[in-house]
């Protein structure tokens, strides 16, 4: 699971921002609010994920499976239920990667949906 700071420095040094102000600014909140992100004592919403999450050049879906990784922190069973979801997302990902072939696609998904629902 990435951190708030890894999303914020990549967004950061791709774009040549000078610093956390600026990144806030791009975000569109405040100075303050980038703080207690920073800090952990506040969880960004969907919008402002998404948005770190471009600026930073990472795959939304991805972004929005770790700010749910965040906001499970003290649930255990569903933080869990996110874990094994990123890692079917990165598998999904690697096959897409290394093929075009929309059978491949259709026959992960397949197998995905018999391992976890049937």
């Amino acid at each position: 699971m990435r951190t708030f700071e890894f999303y914020a420095e990549k967004a950061i040094a791709r774009y040549g921002l000078t610093g956390y102000n600026n990144l806030a600014r791009e975000l569109g909140i405040n100075k303050a609010s980038v703080s207690y992100l920073r800090s952990g004592k506040n969880i960004p919403s969907d919008d402002t994920m998404i948005k770190l999450a471009e600026l930073a050049g990472m795959p939304k879906e991805e972004a929005l499976i770790d700010l749910n990784l965040w906001r499970s922190k003290d649930k255990p069973e569903v933080q869990k239920i996110w874990q094994r979801l990123s890692k079917m997302i990165g598998c999904f990902a690697a096959t897409l990667l290394f093929s075009n072939n929309l059978l491949i696609f259709y026959s992960y998904l397949k197998l995905i949906y018999n391992l976890y629902y049937e």
